[in-house]
């Protein structure tokens, strides 16, 4: 893995709380506020152009990349469902940006430990991103 999607993986998780908020929102927001229904009106056949509809795909295309690299985070996550001192690690690390000590007190593990989940970690996202189509498989 290069420095370079190390970085780009690294983003995800600092990112990820803010990221998936935000791409849940946009959605709804806009889907609420331009895709409601008024039952007063006669229906009429939407025609072939629909721009709500280009509006919303238009939304998502832009949201996509976003939310694959979300879904790499949740993965990671799943895979450490029952080794509960790495997910603590992630959130605290990543999600709450504490620093190396901060979170190293914090999770209860030495520097190495950390260094050593960080790898592990960086590793499992490496091959759910490739998988998630977030990235492609250097050659």
């Amino acid at each position: 893995m290069t420095n370079k999607i190390r970085k780009l993986i690294k983003k995800a998780f600092y990112i990820y709380p803010d990221s998936f908020n935000n791409v849940v929102v946009s959605t709804v927001d806009w889907a609420e506020s331009n895709m409601a229904v008024d039952y007063g009106k006669v229906a009429v056949q939407t025609s072939p152009g629909n721009y709500k509809e280009t509006q919303l795909c238009a939304l998502m295309d832009e949201n996509q990349k976003r939310l694959r690299w979300c879904y790499v985070v949740e993965k990671v996550l799943e895979h450490y469902k029952f080794e509960q001192d790495k997910v603590k690690f992630i959130e605290v690390y990543y999600f709450h940006k504490k620093s190396e000590v901060e979170t190293c007190l914090s999770v209860g593990i030495c520097r190495r430990t950390m260094f050593n989940w960080q790898d592990e970690i960086m590793e499992i996202a490496y091959k759910w991103a490739i998988e998630l189509k977030a990235i492609k498989e250097e050659k």
